[in-house]
């Protein structure tokens, strides 16, 4: 079911030129540990089949999935595209509204559209991801390795292996999260002039880029 849900929408039609397509993982675009072009495709025909094997024919018996969006707008054209392609009805939770979270505390929750980086590194993104399935209620052996491995292996090779690593479990094996787009960054300057690499009028921040100068 969840394979068909990925494989449902477009992300192109999604966003278009505004964002840059999510065609990787969920650690994103600039970030090391990125992986690039592992998401699920676009595949409309594919995802009815998977969701008629699932036991759910066009949607047929499928409860209305609910769920919390950063972007009411985004979070429409994603319903209508499940509707469309797999006959599944969704219950936008608008995300600033307190009384919907009464209504539909985390447990209930079936989606989430979020992103957010805490510092230039894998490991929130897939610590953040795994943290929000286990108060879901979601376990799985790999769980624990891939939340504090990252956080303790101090070999950067290690450390980005086990990202890419926990980011294909997330988005191909388990399709747990569907990345959707990169965000783009059209002005960057930095107040320090030891700091080098990416300035100014870019459209992505590549972190790998950054030199910071003896100072």
């Amino acid at each position: 079911m969840r394979l068909a849900l990925a494989h449902s929408l477009d992300r192109q039609a999604l966003y278009g030129a505004q964002y840059t397509s999510g065609c990787g993982g969920y650690v994103p675009l600039g970030i090391a540990g990125h992986s690039p072009g592992i998401c699920l495709p676009y595949d409309p025909g594919l995802a009815r089949q998977l969701m008629a094997e699932a036991g759910y024919p066009d949607g047929y018996a499928f409860p209305v999935l609910n769920g919390t969006c950063l972007s009411e707008y985004h979070g429409a054209m994603i319903a209508n595209q499940w509707s469309e392609n797999l006959g599944v009805r969704v219950q936008l939770i608008p995300y600033e509204d307190a009384r919907n979270y009464a209504r539909y505390p985390l447990e209930e929750r079936n989606f989430h559209m979020t992103g957010m980086l805490a510092y230039p590194d894998p490991h929130p993104f897939v610590q953040g991801a795994f943290e929000i399935l286990m108060r879901r209620g979601w376990v799985d052996a790999p769980f624990e390795q891939f939340v504090e491995g990252p956080a303790v292996i101090p070999e950067r090779a290690r450390r980005m292996a086990l990202a890419r690593q926990a980011d294909r479990f997330l988005v191909v094996e388990q399709a747990l999260v569907i990345p959707l787009a990169y965000g783009v960054v059209r002005w960057v300057d930095y107040l320090q002039p030891w700091v080098q690499g990416n300035r100014r009028a870019i459209e992505h921040i590549d972190y790998r880029q950054i030199k910071l100068l003896p100072h």
